[in-house]
């Protein structure tokens, strides 16, 4: 099993994008479960750059709607940062489930868009 910064272990892969994965891990400084940004080797260094920048900013960022930032590091050339784990289904997964109307939808996304807000004034 994997681990980073000789505290992190990931358990198992939550997704995968264009710049990076996302992992299930288990802190076991603090024993807890979260979550862990790892960007591929393959993103150019400035952009590693701005990455760790905007973590930065969003470890900053105290609203309900947005996941706590608790590290950020590189090892073996790659940043990765770890985030609170946030357990669920996607939200558009939870309204077709729910089978709910526009309006009930686009109430649930108003949190969302406040959290958003909240970030980009900060």
């Amino acid at each position: 099993m994997k681990r980073l910064a000789g505290r992190y272990r990931l358990l198992e892969p939550l997704g995968e994008g264009g710049m990076a994965e996302v992992w299930k891990a288990h802190d076991e400084r603090v024993d807890r479960e979260v979550a862990v940004k790892l960007l591929y080797p393959h993103v150019h260094p400035a952009e590693r750059q701005r990455f760790a920048r905007e973590i930065q900013a969003l470890s900053r960022l105290n609203h309900p709607g947005v996941v706590h930032i608790y590290d950020l590091g590189e090892e073996d050339g790659r940043t990765f940062f770890v985030m609170e784990l946030v357990k669920g289904v996607p939200i558009t997964e939870y309204c077709d489930r729910q089978n709910l109307t526009t309006r009930q939808r686009l109430e649930l996304f108003i949190p969302v868009c406040n959290a958003v807000q909240h970030a980009h004034q900060k």
